[in-house]
């Protein structure tokens, strides 16, 4: 199996109250399937059935010391999982002055000394995770990191290890019959020529060369078309840089039938030079 064609493997783990748990809610939220508290003992059983798992291709698992057998075969697991999988270990650090804080906020106890103290239980999980923070890809100290840093700096490393983290999605629609839900940003191609009022171009479609030339051959097409690239341009560069997953924009019409379909395919054409993932929905192009 070559290097591009495995799935990724993101083992998380470190200190309770480091930010766990926040780093797992947002790989859910950008795609990743995950597990919170696998037993390390399971890892390879897992792990093998996600293999011949053919809709399953980025894996997010946390293992702590919560599961405190899981020392026990940790090299011959992480040789398993290295061979078979992309696999990277990202382990969260934190002080004791900020866990006990974390802790006392939440009026929680913590759960490697539920009768004991957090100092206690902190002390241990350094003792019990000495090993696997050694074979970390990263560690992050997340003692100075609110909610948004942590995931900030998560999103960061990310982009530097693969770039398919931010996906763009493209829709165009007719106004006739609503606005998409979905989207972050709507644009508005009314303002260009329409076809429809041209018999040779009225049944064709915005994906037809005759109705995009007939759209865009004019000094207005043209700078629209410009400025509605570089706009688009501008806001996912921004919306990657803050860490967001996905950016949905709709491109309207009266119909959605020829001027949103045909801004819409020259869009993609132009970002995807810088955008990897870029998703393209003709909502309404049937419709009458």
């Amino acid at each position: 199996m070559s290097h591009k064609s495995k799935k990724q493997l993101l083992i998380i783990s470190g200190y309770s109250g480091g930010g766990k748990s926040v780093a797992l809610r947002y790989l859910e939220e950008i795609g990743f399937y995950c597990v919170d508290n696998l037993p390390a003992r399971l890892l390879p059983l897992f792990t093998s059935l996600l293999l011949i798992n053919k809709n399953i291709f980025k894996i997010a698992i946390v293992i702590d010391a919560r599961g405190k057998d899981f020392m026990t075969d940790l090299e011959e697991d992480l040789s398993f999982v290295n061979k078979h999988f992309e696999t990277r270990i990202i382990f969260f650090d934190c002080s004791l002055q900020t866990i006990i804080k974390r802790f006392k906020e939440r009026r929680l106890k913590h759960p490697i000394a539920l009768h004991g103290t957090i100092i206690e239980g902190y002390r241990k999980e350094q003792r019990l995770l000495t090993h696997l923070r050694q074979h970390a890809t990263l560690v992050i100290n997340t003692s100075q990191l609110n909610i948004h840093a942590l995931k900030f700096e998560l999103h960061k490393y990310l982009l530097k290890a693969r770039d398919d983290f931010f996906e763009i999605t493209l829709i165009s629609f007719g106004y006739k019959f609503g606005l998409p839900e979905e989207a972050d940003v709507v644009i508005d191609a009314r303002l260009l020529q329409n076809p429809y009022f041209e018999p040779k171009l009225k049944k064709l479609t915005g994906q037809n060369k005759k109705v995009q030339h007939y759209i865009f051959d004019n000094k207005m097409g043209r700078s629209f078309l410009a400025k509605t690239i570089s706009f688009i341009s501008f806001l996912a560069n921004h919306f990657n840089k803050a860490s967001k997953a996905n950016l949905t924009i709709a491109i309207g019409c009266t119909g959605g039938k020829h001027r949103s379909v045909a801004t819409a395919e020259k869009v993609r054409l132009a970002i995807k030079q810088k955008h990897k993932f870029v998703n393209l929905y003709h909502r309404d192009v049937s419709k009458k």
